[in-house]
């Protein structure tokens, strides 16, 4: 009895903790996108700005293609976790990262051949085609990257260490917005910020 109300509170604890960074992530993430939308839209204009918001909505939905496999490698990490089998876990790791491996490398195929008839749909001023050709390009390769360590951040998840992953992402927040205004204050516009991004995210 003592132990099973052991486990209990301890999974309390671990549902509170984890909440509670989840929470402060979050809010931290916000207080960084309302504090550089204004600064990054005054300095680069609202065409390159528009361009730099649907570039982060497209590979938004470029994630969605997985099809959920990472939700259940986060699954299977907690389930193989409970059961102390870290050999199991490996593998699940092992095949994320194929997984994605090929996933990425399918999704820059595509690109070769659908990136110039999309920008062209979006009737992108001319004076602007080949930055935005660059930036699309930079926020290609890195969700081709950034899909691949998407296996050790279902790792994370899996073994219910938010804390872990909303240090990382409190962290690189605040890179993210020094290293911005550094690429903006140096001249290289909408190609620099895509690159800090996708620097960022990697």
């Amino acid at each position: 009895m003592k132990g099973a109300e052991h486990h209990r509170q301890a999974v309390s604890h671990k549902v509170i903790r984890n909440t509670a960074y989840n929470i402060v992530g979050r809010a931290w993430s916000s207080l960084v996108a309302i504090f550089m939308t204004p600064y990054i839209l005054h300095r680069i204009g609202v065409d390159r700005y528009g361009i730099f918001s649907l570039l982060a909505v497209l590979v938004g939905y470029m994630a969605l293609f997985d099809f959920g496999l990472g939700v259940s490698f986060g699954r299977f990490i907690a389930e193989y976790e409970a059961l102390r089998d870290e050999r199991k876990m490996c593998e699940v790791i092992g095949t994320g990262l194929l997984f994605y491996l090929f996933f990425g490398v399918a999704v820059l195929c595509l690109s070769v051949f659908l990136v110039e008839p999309f920008i062209g749909l979006l009737k992108i001023p001319p004076a602007l085609h080949h930055e935005t050709v660059v930036a699309f390009w930079i926020s290609i390769i890195s969700f081709a990257l950034v899909g691949m360590l998407n296996a050790f951040s279902a790792a994370a998840t899996g073994l219910q260490r938010m804390d872990i992953s909303n240090k990382i992402s409190v962290g690189m927040s605040i890179v993210m917005a020094v290293a911005t205004v550094g690429a903006i204050r140096g001249g290289y516009g909408l190609t620099g910020i895509v690159a800090v991004n996708a620097a960022c995210a990697i």
